[in-house]
């Protein structure tokens, strides 16, 4: 099983990941598989629908959190995602917000 920084950070990404009811369905998060999950959020971006919007936001926060740089499915802008993100996808951000944690290389 390939685990991209170790078995305790990839547990959370997941745990984290989850806790966002637009990427519950994601591909990428059994096991953790960065390039997978990002080619998947990647597709969020032709979505026209609010699941699709609210993934790509939630999906390019997921991958701030787990890598600290910017992929090809773009920068996580946390004003354009708090407009577009329902109720549960704050509450999943608040509280990360409440104890933020990232990689510690990622810094």
């Amino acid at each position: 099983m390939y685990l991209a920084y170790g078995w305790d950070h990839d547990e959370k990404i997941v745990r984290l990941a989850l806790s966002f009811p637009s990427l519950r369905e994601a591909s990428g998060l059994h096991p953790f598989e960065p390039r997978q999950f990002e080619e998947w959020v990647r597709l969020r971006i032709f979505g026209k629908d609010d699941i699709d919007k609210q993934a790509l936001h939630a999906g390019r926060f997921i991958i701030q959190v787990s890598n600290g740089q910017t992929w090809r499915s773009g920068p996580f802008e946390v004003v354009t995602a708090m407009l577009v993100w329902n109720d549960e996808h704050r509450s999943a951000f608040r509280a990360w917000c409440d104890s933020p944690w990232q990689r510690p290389s990622a810094r």
